[in-house]
């Protein structure tokens, strides 16, 4: 399973995302999991997304971070939790 997980719910950007996520993980046959925070800059829901998809064994986290300097120590600690791929790694790099 994977797991997205975007700023928002209601953003036509985000829904978006979320249907073109949802009919990949489909063709592929992954089981995606999505949450949004409440509102934009609803960070607190966001490390709470972060920490069900480590306790549901999410083989990968997709985000938009609404802050991403405080969601470094959440993510780090769901990498350590699940040791990421090498295209994990590169596709999560920022650039």
């Amino acid at each position: 399973s994977a797991c997205l997980i975007t700023k928002t719910d209601t953003n036509p950007f985000f829904v978006k995302m979320k249907e073109g996520a949802e009919a990949k993980a489909a063709e592929l046959g992954i089981t995606l999991k999505s949450y949004a925070g409440k509102v934009d800059g609803d960070h607190d829901s966001q490390v709470a997304a972060v920490e069900s998809c480590v306790a549901d064994g999410a083989k990968g986290i997709l985000i938009a971070a609404s802050d991403t300097k405080a969601i470094v120590g959440p993510l780090a600690q769901a990498r350590e939790a699940r040791k990421p791929t090498e295209e994990e790694i590169r596709l999560a790099t920022p650039r």
